[in-house]
């Protein structure tokens, strides 16, 4: 039996699941990536096989094995106006979707929605992840915006992370397929004291800095991180930047210039266990995102099931909704420098705020947002769609919430 091939009555214990995203890192502990690699585990604890069709960066196309899962990386020209430029990509996803169960494509990805648009299989089940309405060039969103609502009107299903997306325009005719399925982080890992080498490091982060600031994301402009910095120059604390990304070096010279080195540290990636770690050492956390590109913030599922008080902005997005103003974190418009100073300052002068704050974020996390609860929803969509088009196969991806919680511990 081939890696995907179409499951049949006497092969009924491994169905084909292709992932497509524009980039997979799953060992990035944020953002799309980090869904993905989820959704891939969780298919891949039902005896379902996986494959994720993404691209490079830059360079020739590869193939590798991250997490017991095959992944095959496009070969990629550079970028376009922030857009990937692979031209071998929908080559490569057609070759490997004719012989899938399920594709779970993972929008913005304008190279999928031409694919699908151009050519999809009708014996194929499709489902859309979309993670937001991302602004690109206006002359390329023209150009691609017909090929995305017909990917949107092939598909079976389309899950949104929060209620405020399901709002959006692209979904007018479209109400019947769309649901809401929030993310969800394994809050049991995130609330565990550490020990080892995690807690070394929390010590030296906590006696270095005793007033501890922390963000998390991609070093790309819509993060906020440049007006985050600026914010330094008021705030009596150290600031925190974990992620990589294409500004690093932008970042890092505004720093520099304006002698910000003792305020602010930019990290760079960081393993599970030092995002732990650091965590563990912070104050407060803050997503200062300027774009609605941030749809519900994973990173501040994270901060919350680790009990610290969140700063965020007011997006049209799922970020307020998962943390709450007043309720787990202060909310400010985006782009304003001067409440994102004030909200920072009065978190770390008012530890009772903080800490109702902060324990509000837990139990919010944990009540509304576990691991458990988003893989079992997740995998009943897609065994929904697979029922539709292998209905032998209508068991195959629904085990019992409390066996999901058993091994995402």
């Amino acid at each position: 039996m081939s890696f995907l091939s179409p499951v049949s009555s006497s092969h009924m214990r491994r169905l084909g699941i292709v992932h497509a995203t524009e980039a997979y890192e799953p060992n990035v502990h944020h953002g799309i990536s980090n869904v993905v690699a989820t959704i891939a585990r969780a298919c891949h604890t039902r005896d379902a096989s996986n494959l994720v069709v993404t691209c490079r960066s830059f360079g020739w196309g590869d193939r590798r094995v991250r997490n017991r899962t095959v992944v095959l990386r496009a070969t990629s020209l550079g970028r376009l106006a922030a857009l990937p430029v692979v031209p071998t990509w929908p080559l490569l996803f057609w070759r490997t979707v004719a012989r899938a169960n399920l594709a779970a494509v993972h929008a913005p990805f304008p190279s999928a929605a031409v694919a699908i648009a151009t050519h999809f299989p009708h014996n194929v089940g499709l489902i859309v992840h979309w993670h937001s309405d991302a602004i690109i060039h206006p002359f390329l969103r023209t150009m691609v915006e017909p090929f995305t609502r017909a990917m949107l009107r092939r598909a079976d299903a389309i899950i949104v992370s929060s209620p405020s997306l399901v709002l959006l325009p692209v979904f007018t005719e479209l109400q019947d397929k769309v649901q809401v399925v929030p993310f969800g982080v394994d809050t049991h890992d995130w609330n565990t004291p550490i020990s080892g080498q995690g807690r070394l490091l929390m010590a030296r982060l906590k006696s270095a800095h005793p007033r501890l600031v922390v963000a998390l994301d991609r070093l790309v402009g819509f993060s906020g991180f440049d007006l985050l910095i600026e914010a330094m120059r008021s705030i009596d604390a150290h600031l925190l930047i974990v992620g990589e990304g294409p500004r690093r070096n932008w970042l890092q010279r505004q720093i520099d210039d304006n002698d910000l080195s003792d305020r602010v540290t930019l990290w760079g990636a960081a393993s599970h266990l030092e995002l732990r770690a650091i965590l563990a050492a912070a104050d407060v956390f803050v997503s200062p995102s300027l774009l609605p590109d941030e749809t519900s913030g994973i990173t501040q599922l994270q901060a919350m099931a680790c009990g610290l008080p969140i700063v965020n902005t007011a997006l049209s997005t799922g970020a307020p909704w998962v943390a709450r103003n007043g309720r787990e974190a202060i909310t400010v418009m985006p782009g304003s420098g001067f409440a994102l100073t004030d909200a920072i300052q009065l978190l770390l002068a008012d530890r009772v705020l903080a800490g109702r704050l902060g324990s509000a974020g837990r139990a919010r996390a944990t009540e509304s947002f576990s691991l458990s609860t988003f893989e079992h929803r997740v995998t009943q969509a897609y065994n929904r769609v697979i029922a539709k088009y292998h209905p032998l196969n209508s068991k195959m991806l629904m085990p019992s919430v409390a066996m999901t919680e058993a091994k995402s511990r």
